[in-house]
């Protein structure tokens, strides 16, 4: 009984897709989008930086908050001090405003491109 437990479990292992280690996890990616709404709901100012590969918004307290890659993780700066990471396994991000909408991308390790879009009410 014992020994087809463990054969059970070891069939399942084998057999159930496990996502890449190169690649970004999908509630991770989740999570990140909505932190980084939750942070423009709160910004007075919100632009993209570098090229679009970073977002910089200036909160309520007046302190810069920037979101940006680092190595293969999207990290959270405040006032270019810290190191927050955010998100691992990213090959580039890019951040885009038009039209009062923040627009993400984000492409992992493995090539699978991730998409966030949503409104945004203050854009320089």
């Amino acid at each position: 009984m014992f020994i087809a437990g463990t054969m059970a479990s070891i069939f399942h292992l084998f057999l159930s897709q496990e996502r890449k280690e190169t690649d970004i996890h999908p509630q991770e990616w989740t999570i990140t989008a909505e932190q980084i709404l939750k942070e423009c709901r709160n910004a007075l100012d919100i632009k993209a930086a570098n090229g679009h590969h970073a977002l910089e918004m200036t909160n309520s307290k007046g302190e810069t908050v920037r979101y940006e890659q680092y190595q293969t993780t999207i990290r959270k700066r405040v006032n270019s001090k810290g190191h927050v990471p955010i998100l691992q396994h990213v090959k580039h991000v890019t951040f885009k405003i038009q039209d009062h909408q923040l627009m993400i991308e984000a492409v992992s390790l493995s090539d699978k491109t991730y998409h966030a879009a949503f409104p945004i009410y203050h854009s320089a």
